[in-house]
């Protein structure tokens, strides 16, 4: 199967909030899920931005954003409709958001789970294929590594953006908790340091 055509759009709060009852909660664990509450109050506020993959009037992958002052990115979610998992769609819709929807100079990142840290064989495949279908779709490593309310994960960067060192992109993650959580929960629930990428 190949991945069908598709067009990137922005989401409005509607669709936001029928992918997250519809779909949302059902791609990820049920820990993995901020309250839709923290999604349509950070888009109010201009610091949450989605997009789809849309054909035919249909949401086919969709891709959500904590955004900060700066072109400071996070992703949040991404999701590929269960029917078009292993299509080639996601890696598809990664690179159209960085021709047509990422800051151009931004600092995008995203969290992936470390296999490094895997509780037994299984899940250090899951990790890696996971993190093999991000670096195939032009993400890269930038050598970061955290551990964030008990997950631990490697720190890769969109290719839309800056060049950074390790050093350099440690402290862009380091400033996207900042903002996000109150500094007690940071100090407590954020650690973050680098080495060699994989």
């Amino acid at each position: 199967m190949s991945a069908p055509a598709f067009s990137v759009a922005p989401l409005s709060l509607e669709q936001v909030r029928q992918l997250y009852r519809e779909r949302l909660t059902a791609d990820f664990r049920p820990e993995e899920c901020k309250p839709l509450s923290r999604i349509e109050q950070a888009m109010r506020t201009g610091k949450y931005r989605s997009f789809g993959a849309a054909a035919d009037g249909e949401t086919l992958a969709y891709a959500f954003f904590v955004t900060l002052e700066g072109g400071l990115w996070l992703l949040d979610y991404l999701a590929v409709r269960e029917d078009l998992r292993g299509s080639g769609l996601g890696s598809a819709f990664l690179r159209a958001l960085q021709e047509t929807a990422l800051p151009a100079d931004g600092r995008v990142l995203l969290e992936t789970e470390n296999p490094d840290w895997a509780q037994d064989a299984a899940e250090r495949e899951h990790c890696l294929r996971r993190l093999r279908f991000y670096l195939r779709s032009g993400m890269t490593d930038t050598g970061v590594r955290a551990a964030v309310w008990g997950a631990e994960y490697r720190v890769l960067r969109f290719a839309c953006g800056p060049a950074a060192t390790a050093d350099e992109a440690a402290e862009w993650y380091r400033q996207l908790y900042h903002e996000i959580l109150p500094p007690p929960l940071y100090r407590f629930k954020v650690r973050v340091w680098t080495e060699e990428p994989y």
